[in-house]
């Protein structure tokens, strides 16, 4: 009886210690974005990190230029983002969508990765 409540104990150890890793694996998780100006980040994705930082991220490089990554290009709505963009230690890039009224931009730091439309 001993030796089969040592082999569960094991086992219970074993799964609770993956369950652990695959939450630290870097899978790609949705989070709230939390902003509430109208003009903000939404679809908020975090990979490697964790959602207030991944919030903080992107709340500054969806920020108007100097400080944040956003470039007004003319009075009709058009937006732009700045080259190269750095904000907490990532390296942000985006991709203009909607006839430029839109960007997906992609922060990446190493393995971690945020993603978010402005």
């Amino acid at each position: 009886m001993k030796r089969i409540s040592g082999v569960v104990v094991v086992m219970v150890a074993l799964a609770g210690l993956a369950v652990g890793a695959s939450g630290a694996s870097g899978k790609s998780s949705k989070c709230q974005a939390g902003f509430t100006e109208s003009r903000s980040p939404a679809q908020l994705t975090v990979s490697g990190d964790t959602c207030a930082n991944a919030r903080k991220v992107a709340e500054r490089a969806g920020a108007k230029a100097p400080v944040g990554c956003i470039k007004l290009l003319d009075r009709k709505g058009h937006i732009g983002f700045r080259k190269p963009c750095f904000q907490l230690g990532y390296s942000c890039a985006a991709v203009q969508r909607n006839q430029r009224r839109a960007l997906r931009v992609t922060c990446t730091r190493g393995a971690r990765q945020i993603r978010f439309t402005y």
